[in-house]
Protein backbone atom coordinates (compact mmCIF):
# COMPACT_ATOMS: atom_id res chain seq x y z
CA UNK A 1 0.00 0.00 0.00
CA UNK A 2 2.74 2.43 0.82
CA UNK A 3 4.37 1.71 -2.55
CA UNK A 4 1.13 2.52 -4.42
CA UNK A 5 0.92 5.89 -2.64
CA UNK A 6 4.46 6.79 -3.69
CA UNK A 7 3.74 5.97 -7.36
CA UNK A 8 0.57 8.04 -7.21
CA UNK A 9 2.50 10.92 -5.67
CA UNK A 10 5.20 10.69 -8.36
CA UNK A 11 2.52 10.82 -11.05
CA UNK A 12 1.00 13.89 -9.45
CA UNK A 13 4.40 15.55 -9.29
CA UNK A 14 5.07 14.77 -12.95
CA UNK A 15 1.66 16.12 -14.00
CA UNK A 16 2.18 19.25 -11.88
CA UNK A 17 5.63 19.81 -13.41
CA UNK A 18 4.19 19.45 -16.91
CA UNK A 19 1.50 22.03 -16.13
CA UNK A 20 4.07 24.45 -14.67
CA UNK A 21 6.33 23.97 -17.71
CA UNK A 22 3.42 24.66 -20.09
CA UNK A 23 2.44 27.82 -18.20
CA UNK A 24 6.03 29.09 -18.10
CA UNK A 25 6.50 28.27 -21.78
CA UNK A 26 3.36 30.17 -22.76
CA UNK A 27 4.42 33.14 -20.59
CA UNK A 28 7.89 33.11 -22.10
CA UNK A 29 6.43 33.06 -25.60
CA UNK A 30 4.18 36.04 -24.76
CA UNK A 31 7.08 38.05 -23.30
CA UNK A 32 9.37 37.17 -26.21
CA UNK A 33 6.80 38.57 -28.64
CA UNK A 34 6.43 41.80 -26.64
CA UNK A 35 10.11 42.54 -26.00
CA UNK A 36 12.02 44.32 -28.76
CA UNK A 37 15.76 44.79 -28.80
CA UNK A 38 16.41 48.29 -30.12
CA UNK A 39 19.78 49.53 -31.32
CA UNK A 40 19.92 53.30 -30.75
CA UNK A 41 23.14 53.80 -32.74
CA UNK A 42 21.35 54.41 -36.09
CA UNK A 43 19.10 56.99 -34.39
CA UNK A 44 22.13 58.73 -32.88
CA UNK A 45 23.88 58.77 -36.27
CA UNK A 46 20.74 60.24 -37.87
CA UNK A 47 20.58 63.02 -35.25
CA UNK A 48 24.27 63.77 -35.69
CA UNK A 49 23.77 64.03 -39.45
CA UNK A 50 20.97 66.54 -38.84
CA UNK A 51 23.23 68.80 -36.76
CA UNK A 52 26.25 68.31 -39.05
CA UNK A 53 24.20 69.75 -41.92
CA UNK A 54 23.10 72.68 -39.75
CA UNK A 55 26.73 73.33 -38.78
CA UNK A 56 27.59 73.57 -42.48
CA UNK A 57 24.86 76.22 -42.92
CA UNK A 58 22.43 73.97 -44.79
CA UNK A 59 18.77 74.17 -43.73
CA UNK A 60 17.11 72.51 -46.73
CA UNK A 61 18.30 68.95 -46.09
CA UNK A 62 17.66 69.11 -42.31
CA UNK A 63 14.15 70.46 -42.96
CA UNK A 64 13.50 67.47 -45.22
CA UNK A 65 14.47 65.13 -42.36
CA UNK A 66 11.23 65.90 -40.48
CA UNK A 67 8.36 63.43 -40.86
CA UNK A 68 5.51 64.20 -43.23
CA UNK A 69 3.07 64.12 -40.30
CA UNK A 70 5.11 66.72 -38.44
CA UNK A 71 5.31 69.03 -41.43
CA UNK A 72 1.51 68.89 -41.75
CA UNK A 73 0.89 70.14 -38.20
CA UNK A 74 -0.57 73.66 -37.80
CA UNK A 75 2.50 74.96 -35.92
CA UNK A 76 4.73 73.90 -38.80
CA UNK A 77 2.36 75.28 -41.41
CA UNK A 78 2.07 78.59 -39.53
CA UNK A 79 5.85 78.96 -39.54
CA UNK A 80 5.84 78.32 -43.27
CA UNK A 81 8.32 75.51 -42.66
CA UNK A 82 10.89 78.20 -41.85
CA UNK A 83 11.87 77.08 -38.34
CA UNK A 84 15.45 76.16 -39.22
CA UNK A 85 16.11 79.00 -41.70
CA UNK A 86 14.62 81.43 -39.14
CA UNK A 87 16.90 80.15 -36.39
CA UNK A 88 19.93 80.35 -38.67
CA UNK A 89 19.18 83.91 -39.81
CA UNK A 90 18.36 85.20 -36.33
CA UNK A 91 20.92 83.38 -34.16
CA UNK A 92 23.57 82.19 -36.61
CA UNK A 93 24.64 78.73 -37.66
CA UNK A 94 25.19 75.94 -35.19
CA UNK A 95 28.69 76.26 -33.74
CA UNK A 96 28.82 73.32 -31.34
CA UNK A 97 26.64 70.32 -30.55
CA UNK A 98 26.94 67.85 -27.73
CA UNK A 99 24.75 64.79 -27.24
CA UNK A 100 23.66 64.72 -23.59
CA UNK A 101 21.10 61.90 -23.60
CA UNK A 102 19.95 59.07 -25.85
CA UNK A 103 17.28 56.54 -24.95
CA UNK A 104 14.49 54.49 -26.43
CA UNK A 105 10.91 55.70 -26.03
CA UNK A 106 7.72 53.97 -27.18
CA UNK A 107 5.48 55.55 -29.78
CA UNK A 108 2.50 53.26 -30.33
CA UNK A 109 4.05 50.04 -31.66
CA UNK A 110 7.26 51.74 -32.82
CA UNK A 111 10.43 52.17 -30.79
CA UNK A 112 11.74 55.70 -31.28
CA UNK A 113 14.90 57.31 -29.97
CA UNK A 114 14.91 60.43 -27.83
CA UNK A 115 18.07 62.47 -28.41
CA UNK A 116 18.87 65.46 -26.22
CA UNK A 117 21.56 67.90 -27.30
CA UNK A 118 23.27 70.95 -25.92
CA UNK A 119 23.45 73.29 -28.91
CA UNK A 120 25.47 76.51 -29.29
CA UNK A 121 24.70 79.02 -32.00
CA UNK A 122 26.41 82.39 -32.38
CA UNK A 123 23.65 84.19 -30.47
CA UNK A 124 21.82 81.38 -28.67
CA UNK A 125 22.52 78.47 -26.36
CA UNK A 126 19.77 75.87 -26.23
CA UNK A 127 18.76 72.45 -25.02
CA UNK A 128 17.23 70.59 -27.95
CA UNK A 129 15.33 67.34 -27.97
CA UNK A 130 14.82 65.32 -31.13
CA UNK A 131 12.59 62.29 -31.31
CA UNK A 132 13.62 60.16 -34.25
CA UNK A 133 11.53 57.21 -35.39
CA UNK A 134 11.95 54.62 -38.10
CA UNK A 135 10.02 55.47 -41.24
CA UNK A 136 8.19 52.78 -43.22
CA UNK A 137 11.66 51.42 -43.92
CA UNK A 138 13.13 50.54 -40.48
CA UNK A 139 16.63 51.48 -41.68
CA UNK A 140 15.47 55.03 -42.48
CA UNK A 141 14.67 57.51 -39.72
CA UNK A 142 12.64 60.72 -39.64
CA UNK A 143 12.34 63.43 -37.01
CA UNK A 144 8.93 62.98 -35.41
CA UNK A 145 9.42 65.63 -32.74
CA UNK A 146 11.67 68.61 -32.01
CA UNK A 147 11.72 70.73 -28.87
CA UNK A 148 14.06 73.69 -28.46
CA UNK A 149 14.47 75.40 -25.09
CA UNK A 150 16.48 78.61 -24.85
CA UNK A 151 18.85 78.45 -21.91
CA UNK A 152 18.74 82.21 -21.26
CA UNK A 153 14.96 82.73 -21.08
CA UNK A 154 13.73 79.11 -20.75
CA UNK A 155 11.30 79.76 -23.64
CA UNK A 156 10.35 76.59 -25.47
CA UNK A 157 9.09 75.87 -28.95
CA UNK A 158 8.10 72.37 -29.97
CA UNK A 159 6.78 70.54 -33.00
CA UNK A 160 5.50 66.98 -33.31
CA UNK A 161 5.92 64.36 -30.62
CA UNK A 162 7.39 65.60 -27.35
CA UNK A 163 8.18 63.94 -24.05
CA UNK A 164 7.33 65.60 -20.77
CA UNK A 165 8.75 63.93 -17.72
CA UNK A 166 7.23 64.17 -14.28
CA UNK A 167 8.63 62.87 -11.05
CA UNK A 168 6.97 62.07 -7.79
CA UNK A 169 8.88 62.45 -4.55
CA UNK A 170 8.04 60.23 -1.62
CA UNK A 171 8.91 61.29 1.92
Amino acid sequence: MLFDGIVLTKRRIIVALCIVAAVLGAGGYYVANKVHIVDIKPGIAFGQGFYNRLESGDTDQPSAMYSTEMRQQPQWQNSGGKLLPGLQSRFGVVKAVSLTEARVIPNNEVACVLLRYSVERSGLASDEQLIVCPDSNPAHFVIAGHRLTRLDTKQTISFGITVDEASVHFP
